[in-house]
């Protein structure tokens, strides 16, 4: 799978941009804040149809726009496609592929797939669950396009059940509320046994990558921690009845106590918890690990080397992990964003690509 060719239209500082990629390692450079970054949420968007910036999509809009558009020719199982976001500032956005607005998100997702690795990501072991959850959710949404339908519900039963206690609070109607928690344990374990899933298929890559990049030093683990087992037979019940135990928590907080928003990844080593223990050079290693087993279970589930966003994220690595992820993405295509030239030097096969003011020019 590759990129051929991304257009920009008013996207941040783009106002019309055009970029040709090469089939093997991209390197985007120049100075900060001209569009390096922007190019790589711009691709990152058609993948995952999410931004790893920013919320909401309309704050990828320029300022004096009404409108973004974003326009790229992908190339996969030897077929060329063209998919397209356009994004406005009021109403919804517009989704084509192919020039044709696709009947289901299904549709659109999966088509294109991405693994990005970016500074923030260096801080998935060390911070909260919240980012670990993201983490699965990017990578499962992209292998399984249902999943942002069933998390878009899921969080609409979730709203509707705060504003049910919101406003009649403990004289919420039990009858409304059986109907609410029998919708919202249904979502929940789906949500959570599609990232379990998903761990128990990155937990053996990944702790063969580390075990490469820390020459067999320490045994990585990774557990999958949810209020109920979502693989179990009776997993919707057990959390219905989880709800009713603690439902006086609820209409205190205006938030469900349990379920698949408290979701978490123990990441361990050797036993201990990566979170407390782990060096920032170990912690780094775990997640250049994870996601050079994202990369390969994308590549095996569907047949196809995703492409690889490497978004400044080479500066912050030393010589020895830089030289370990370069050498471990494959045969796929990679796109760099950084504004150190020189770590490429003397790299054959480096396409170049100079950005100014979101403009990207090609080096001959």
């Amino acid at each position: 799978m590759k990129i051929n060719s991304l257009k920009l239209n008013n996207f941040r500082n783009a106002a019309d941009s055009e970029i040709v990629f090469s089939p093997g390692v991209n390197l985007l450079y120049g100075l900060n804040a001209q569009g390096k970054t922007n190019a790589i949420e711009a691709i990152y968007y058609l993948a995952g149809l999410k931004s790893f910036r920013c919320p909401k999509y309309r704050e990828m809009i320029a300022h004096d726009s009404v409108a973004a558009k974003i326009e790229a020719q992908i190339e996969y199982e030897s077929r060329l496609v063209t998919l397209s976001a356009e994004l406005p500032k009021i109403g919804r956005r517009t989704l084509k592929k192919n020039s044709v607005k696709p009947e289901k998100l299904s549709e659109f997702l999966g088509v294109f797939r991405a693994v990005l690795f970016c500074p923030e990501h260096l801080r998935l072991v060390k911070d909260g669950p919240g980012e670990r959850r993201a983490f699965a959710d990017a990578a499962v949404c992209q292998l399984k396009s249902h999943f942002v339908s069933v998390y878009n519900e899921f969080n609409r039963v979730f709203a509707q059940r705060s504003a049910l206690f919101r406003r009649f609070g403990k004289n919420a109607d039990p009858e409304q509320l059986k109907i609410w928690d029998g919708a919202y344990a249904v979502l929940s374990v789906r949500i959570s046994r599609m990232r379990k899933e998903y761990l128990q298929l990155l937990s053996k890559r990944a702790a063969q990558y580390y075990e490469l990049i820390s020459s067999g030093g320490e045994k990585l683990d990774f557990e999958f921690i949810s209020d109920v087992d979502p693989t179990g037979e009776n997993a919707s019940e057990e959390l219905k009845k989880l709800l009713e135990e603690h439902r006086e928590t609820e209409i205190k907080n205006l938030s469900p106590p349990r379920g698949a928003h408290r979701d978490d990844i123990k990441i361990t080593l050797d036993r201990k918890s990566a979170r407390f223990y782990a060096s920032q050079g170990q912690q780094r290693s775990i997640v250049l690990a994870m996601k050079l087993a994202e990369g390969d279970i994308s590549r095996e589930l569907t047949g196809e080397t995703p492409v690889f966003l490497l978004d400044d994220v080479l500066s912050e690595l030393d010589e020895n992990r830089r030289g370990f992820i370069l050498s471990n993405v494959g045969s796929g295509q990679v796109i760099i964003t950084s504004c150190d030239t020189s770590l490429f030097d003397g790299t054959d096969g480096v396409k170049k690509i100079r950005v100014s003011g979101g403009v990207y020019t090609a080096e001959e």
